[in-house]
């Protein structure tokens, strides 16, 4: 498959759902920078909304909260200024 992705754009994935098929896309982008990091993947509703499904289940909610407080896009505007680009991205459903 890297093979496959260094060569040529993959095809979207068939039969499946929208929002599956959109988070490969943007998690299969060529170039690194522009594919997301794990705490913009956990911004978007599908994966917060499995992540807060398995937090309860596990009675961890508050330690998972605490750690979305440690998100650097808060710390840091620079972050934050991508964070936003990719929601906006996630909006426009462009990936």
């Amino acid at each position: 498959m890297f093979e496959l992705i260094k060569e040529e754009e993959p095809e979207p994935l068939q039969n499946c759902d929208q929002d599956i098929t959109d988070l490969v896309q943007m998690m299969l982008r060529k170039n690194p920078a522009d594919r997301p990091d794990a705490w913009e993947l956990a911004k978007i509703p599908y994966i917060r909304e499995r992540i807060d499904i398995f937090a309860e289940k596990h009675n961890c909610k508050e330690e998972v909260v605490g750690i979305f407080e440690l998100d650097p896009a808060l710390k840091n505007p620079e972050n934050q200024k991508k964070s936003q680009q990719v929601n906006y991205l996630r909006r426009q459903r462009t990936y």
